[in-house]
């Protein structure tokens, strides 16, 4: 019971900011002029998240002259996450899972990112598609002879009169556990579908292994029959490999001090869950810049006054009165001191004759009875300044 107190006393915890932008409005400098905020003003480093290797290149490229106008370090890709100079750092997700993999093992994964912000340039590498749970595979010393061995003796495929004619002092279940993967190739790998010959950046050709959408991953896969096609097509030497390491892509995410994510449709509702949920995220529309340059961008701002009531009962029922002066000419927004006075005024708004009680939104992490409302947060925001009703009863929400 203490513990729940304590979590309903806690301040409402956003984690993520998501911004919907259109199409053409600056994504790109809006990125750049939001990292050199969070490294000249709060003193943060900033990791800017890319969704393939192109864009990493001529966004990092494009930027960079600008951040140095700001006296401010920049670098790019898993090198760049080494540089203890650069205050922003663009990478993808492959370079972020492996560099903070081994600050994992170090133990020193909560004291570097809880001074780092993520910029994620594309919210859907937020929503993961593909595994959340990476893992990662290290060469076996001891068994990659035997397995270069039975590789030798399978390379033109596999046949009985092979399996019954094993390479000499390999283990019997090793030999067999090779045989059934080269078999496993023959009959079900495919090109195009599950792996794909390719040239990498140093021109060479390497087989890599596709999604299950028959797709480049974001993050390289693994897999014992990879190793096989690898020897069969470029005869590069198998290396046997064991698990040694899981990483999942969203809790490495939470664990920045923030997160800021661009997008041109942050998709349905479904995924719009999934953020809230994982990532404790709010979503908001940016306004087109022309918007912003039409009529007086800056509204006069009214200031009602300032009362002082001898009790809080007293305040609470100036609070209701207002609530009710206001409601049906706009949205109603009331900010409490506490949780606890949260509950209270919430309680008080309800019990008024005249706001319908439906209508008066409780706003926080815990609702009265302690169950979180993080999936409800981007609901209520939504709804906060809907109108209601018809022409003869129009009204609008009061959000506590």
């Amino acid at each position: 019971a203490r513990r729940a107190h304590r979590e309903r006393k806690k301040k409402l915890q956003v984690q993520a900011f998501i911004a919907q932008l259109a199409t053409g409005e600056g994504k790109s400098i809006v990125i750049a002029m939001l990292a050199v905020m969070m490294v000249n003003l709060h003193g943060l480093h900033v990791h800017v998240l890319e969704n393939n290797e192109g864009l990493l290149e001529r966004d990092y490229k494009t930027n960079a002259p600008f951040y140095e106008r700001f006296g401010i370090v920049s670098d790019l890709g898993a090198d760049g996450l080494k540089n203890g100079d650069a205050k922003i750092v663009y990478c993808l997700k492959k370079h972020v899972n492996k560099h903070f993999l081994g600050r994992m093992v170090e133990g020193k994964l909560d004291e570097e990112l809880k001074n780092i912000v993520l910029i994620v340039d594309e919210v859907d590498d937020l929503v993961v598609n593909e595994r959340p749970n990476n893992h990662y595979v290290k060469t076996d010393v001891e068994q990659t002879p035997d397995l270069q061995k039975c590789y030798e003796k399978l390379k033109d495929g596999w046949s009985i009169e092979v399996e019954q004619d094993p390479p000499e002092g390999v283990d019997h279940m090793f030999w067999i556990r090779a045989c059934s993967i080269v078999r496993y190739c023959e009959d079900h790998v495919k090109e195009g579908i599950h792996y794909r010959l390719i040239k990498n950046e140093d021109g060479e050709e390497e087989v890599i292994m596709l999604d299950d959408n028959g797709q480049v991953p974001k993050v390289p896969l693994a897999a014992p029959w990879l190793q096989y096609m690898s020897y069969k097509l470029i005869r590069k030497d198998p290396l046997a490999q064991s698990r040694y390491a899981c990483v999942c892509t969203p809790y490495i995410f939470n664990k920045y001090a923030g997160i800021f994510g661009l997008t041109g449709s942050v998709g349905g509702k479904e995924e719009l869950k999934y953020l809230t949920k994982t990532y404790s995220a709010v979503k908001f529309d940016v306004p087109r810049f022309l918007d912003t340059c039409m009529g007086n961008a800056r509204k006069i701002v009214l200031n009602h006054g300032v009362e002082i009531k001898e009790s809080a009962e007293s305040q609470r029922e100036r609070v209701v009165a207002i609530a009710r002066e206001y409601f049906r000419k706009v949205p109603v927004l009331v900010i409490a001191a506490s949780s606890d006075e949260l509950g209270e005024l919430h309680a008080a708004l309800c019990a008024d004759d005249e706001i319908p009680t439906d209508e008066v939104q409780r706003f926080s992490e815990f609702d009265a009875h302690g169950n979180s409302l993080k999936e409800d947060w981007q609901t209520l925001i939504d709804d906060s300044t809907k109108r209601l009703g018809g022409v003869e009863d129009n009204r609008c929400r009061v959000t506590v």
